[in-house]
């Protein structure tokens, strides 16, 4: 109950600590948005006075301007004067642009545009009565209070709009203050959070680490007994492999003695058959006792000695065969950097003669090199490619081309012809010992690609096949890059490539 209490009372803390982080990130992250939102607001303050300054600024230069052409009639103060009427309504629209989400500003711009508009008029009116020669009514208006009025109520609407901004300035430097002050209580309170979270995982972590250093004691020693059933069954399997081999081996072995003694006694009824064809001698006309003439009963011994000698050839091609696998599973791997663009090379340029008489062109990329047996790798690419040549069609020209790309710690190879392909049906037994798919015109045992899986499977790797039937097939091979023997740091060996 104690242990039960305790874990309840630390997650219950968890949690609280937990809800507490939510918290503080939720208004601190609240805390510092609102202060990204008051200092950009801060900024278009800043902008809005500037700008209205700058405004001003520009209007008086324009009545200066034009003041100092009427009493000099010098043109140059016309450049100042057309400068600053350029400039007055774009500083406009950017003070309108500014002030466009603050009410009492907005209202405040729409009475400055029409002032504003009304004091250019009166300046551009009394420069054109001036232009014209009626030069004592431009000065009349001049003297006028028409454009000191004007001037005036520009002044106040100015003055107005940069109270405001600066009203909002500092209003948002004392939300951003402030926020400064809670996001420091904050941070306080997660310090303190932290540390009382931290040391309540410390007295945890001691706790249980006791209880971990007890269960690895109980672990290790887990260990050791499954290490020494590993070490059992891998010496039992190994011997159950040992057996298999064995067996393979007598069972071989048993049935190539009697099939020696029928292929011996097939050898001796041959010698007795032309023995006896030697001393009869004679044709069917003259023994009448005879059921069947001497020459049929000749044909067909012969016949039956041919099916022996064949049947016997054929059992002990396929015993030789469960010999080679058998031997295959014996045979230890050496493992060495081969470069496979000469090695495929190599074995392409035995086909050659072969290849050439039906046209076919064998087509090597360059392919990535590879830590393996050579020996298993040339009798895997030369039966992949012996295939390829004698299972052509003969109706158009064979194309045969190898490819390889490397993967991570091993590389896929690919074999692609045009020949005859293979169908849907057969793809999956093409790889069984004794078996062979399509039309049987070729010599073989279905031998070869069981014995290739097997090499590949020892090898760790894989071997597959898709084909489409008329028009070819792609056989792939994935092989792991092997383990070089210490001290063995040989790169792919430079031998020329034939095709």
């Amino acid at each position: 109950m104690n242990a039960r209490g305790g874990h309840f009372n630390q997650l219950a803390v968890l949690i609280g600590a937990a809800c507490l982080v939510v918290v503080i990130a939720v208004v601190s992250g609240v805390l510092t948005v609102d202060n990204r939102t008051a200092g950009a607001e801060v900024l278009q303050a800043q902008r809005v006075t500037t700008d209205v300054a700058r405004l001003m600024i520009l209007l008086q230069r324009a009545e200066t301007s034009q003041r100092g052409y009427f009493l000099t009639a010098n043109e140059d103060y016309l450049d100042l004067y057309n400068d600053s009427i350029g400039k007055i309504y774009p500083t406009l629209e950017a003070v309108t642009e500014a002030t466009k989400d603050n009410r009492t500003q907005r209202q405040e711009i729409l009475n400055l545009r029409a002032v504003i508009a009304a004091k250019l008029a009166e300046m551009r009116k009394t420069i054109d009565l001036f232009d014209s020669g009626a030069r004592d009514d431009a000065m009349a208006i001049v003297r006028s209070n028409e454009g000191k009025v004007l001037m005036d109520q520009i002044r106040t609407s100015i003055a107005a709009i940069w109270t405001e901004a600066n009203r909002q300035s500092q209003a948002r430097v004392d939300s951003w203050r402030l926020n400064g002050n809670w996001l420091f209580a904050v941070q306080i309170g997660a310090a303190v959070l932290m540390l009382l979270v931290s040391a309540l995982a410390v007295a945890s972590g001691l706790r249980h680490t006791r209880g971990l250093q007890v269960t690895q004691r109980t672990l290790e020693e887990a260990n050791e007994r499954l290490e020494e059933r590993v070490r059992a069954r891998t010496a039992d399997l190994e011997e159950a492999n040992e057996e298999i081999q064995k067996f393979a081996y007598i069972i071989s072995h048993d049935l190539r003695s009697p099939l020696v003694n029928i292929m011996g006694f097939a050898a001796e009824l041959a010698t007795i058959r032309a023995e006896t064809a030697a001393h009869l001698g004679v044709t069917a006309e003259a023994q009448p006792e005879m059921t069947r003439p001497p020459t049929e009963i000749d044909q067909d011994f012969g016949e039956a000695l041919g099916f022996i000698k064949q049947s016997t050839a054929k059992m002990d091609r396929l015993i030789g065969a469960v010999l080679k696998l058998a031997r295959s599973g014996q045979r230890q791997f050496h493992h060495e950097m081969l470069d496979m663009t000469a090695i495929v090379g190599d074995i392409a340029a035995t086909l050659k003669h072969q290849a050439a008489e039906g046209g076919t062109e064998i087509i090597i990329e360059d392919l990535p090199p590879l830590i393996c047996d050579r020996l298993a790798v040339e009798q895997i690419f030369g039966n992949l490619l012996d295939n390829a040549v004698k299972y052509l069609d003969d109706t158009r020209l064979g194309r045969i081309e190898i490819r390889g790309r490397a993967l991570q710690r091993a590389v896929l190879f690919e074999v692609e012809d045009n020949g005859r392909g293979i169908e849907a049906r057969d793809i999956g037994r093409i790889f069984d010992l004794f078996r062979r798919g399509g039309k049987q015109d070729k010599p073989g045992e279905g031998i070869g690609l069981a014995h290739l899986r097997v090499l590949i499977r020892r090898l760790g790797g894989k071997i597959s096949c898709r084909s489409e039937f008329g028009r070819g097939s792609v056989f792939s091979v994935l092989l792991p890059q092997g383990e070089l023997a210490p001290g063995d740091s040989s790169g792919p060996e430079k031998s020329g490539r034939g095709a």
